[in-house]
């Protein structure tokens, strides 16, 4: 390893250096396979590795209400020695999302695990899906369909993931073939065309 003072100089230059805490060859503490499963419906329990647990000291354990959300002081919801965390009493039909950052023994920060996600729940309460409008009774051809469907018992953290909430329509031909049609949400045409309820 080379210290130059006097690069891009004619003139030799020496001195002293001293250094604080200078580590050569230093690696990476890391958190590893964390993933989250729920219990009791609102409660998230957390669990996950760590690449070295002689050094590791503690863990930082931070929240966010979305994914990729941006580590900070107001994320941090606890530190633990161990491997596992207990997230609980928590608001129901929620997604929280967690990252673990690894602490060294001497204070050391290091950075934080991959993002994982937890959707809380009320245990015995199924999801419901009602049909609480259409748009019309009967489709001209070549014409929109619109569906205005009423949830309850249900988180949907991003309307415009089928992993999240997939909604489509098997419609059946004169022959009797089927056709499975998805679906795709718009907000600004429900609140643009919604119609009244029936009656």
């Amino acid at each position: 390893m080379d210290f130059y003072f006097d690069r891009d100089t004619s003139v030799a230059n020496s001195g002293m250096i001293e250094m604080d805490n200078f580590k050569m060859a230093w690696y990476l503490i890391r958190a590893t396979d964390l993933e989250v499963n729920v219990s009791e419906g609102t409660n998230l329990q957390l669990a996950w590795n760590t690449t070295d647990p002689e050094n590791t000291g503690k863990f930082l354990i931070h929240r966010g209400s979305h994914t990729g959300f941006e580590i900070s002081e107001s994320t941090l919801i606890a530190e633990t020695t161990s491997t596992d965390f207990l997230d609980g009493n928590l608001e129901a039909y929620r997604h929280y999302f967690y990252r673990v950052i690894p602490v060294h023994t001497s204070g050391e920060v290091f950075f934080p695990s991959p993002e994982v996600h937890g959707e809380t729940y009320i245990p015995g309460r199924s999801p419901e899906v009602r049909i609480s409008a259409v748009n019309s009774p009967t489709v001209p051809e070549y014409e929109k369909f619109e569906v205005f469907l009423d949830l309850e018992n249900v988180g949907i953290e991003n309307p415009y993931d089928p992993e999240d909430i997939d909604v489509y329509a098997l419609f059946s031909c004169p022959d009797g073939k089927k056709f499975r049609i998805n679906g795709f949400y718009d907000d600004a045409g429900i609140r643009r065309n919604r119609p009244a309820p029936p009656g």
